[in-house]
């Protein structure tokens, strides 16, 4: 059937539940505005307040601490040509005191490690007191200890240096 022209038709799209009016533009638009204009103006303030805390952090600290330098004589920095000259004399030094016989700073004499490992395989190493823990009150608890030989045995006690088997007395 159809109905005549004056009649107002509905729109079937209100029926089904669709808004019919468009967006208002003018308001979304405020919004944004708004709502950028808030971010622009809180980055300038966040900085100024960060340039005005550094500053004055800067103004305290240049108050209380003193210039930094460092002390005369500066120190002389080595290349690596110059490094490695340096390690190649200390070992070389190192290796003729291990290996020559001369006299110390001090006034002890040294003999070379051959030599002294020599010694000790052929007359072995002299009896040395062993050691008694102590007590609390610091006194030693034995003071008959008998002198041990290189091998852990006990000498008696007036017999010769230990021979290099580990006996107690040398013939």
């Amino acid at each position: 059937m159809h109905t005549s022209g004056d009649e107002k038709r509905e729109d079937p799209l209100v029926d089904m539940g669709y808004e019919t009016k468009d967006l208002n533009i003018s308001g979304i638009a405020k919004a944004s505005i708004g709502f950028f204009g808030f971010i622009v103006f809180s980055l300038v303030a966040a900085a100024l307040i960060m340039v005005w805390v550094y500053n004055w952090r800067a103004g305290i600290l240049a108050r209380t601490r003193p210039p930094v330098t460092p002390p005369p004589p500066f120190p002389l920095l080595q290349n690596n040509v110059e490094a490695r000259t340096d390690l190649m004399d200390l070992r070389q030094h190192e290796q003729l005191i291990l290996t020559t016989k001369g006299t110390n700073k001090d006034g002890s004499l040294r003999i070379p490690v051959a030599d002294a490992m020599k010694i000790i395989a052929r007359e072995g190493i002299q009896a040395v007191p062993a050691t008694v823990s102590g007590n609390l009150n610091g006194t030693t608890g034995n003071s008959s200890a008998q002198p041990t030989t290189a091998n852990g045995t006990t000498s008696p006690a007036g017999a010769g240096p230990a021979g290099p088997t580990g006996g107690g007395t040398q013939q």
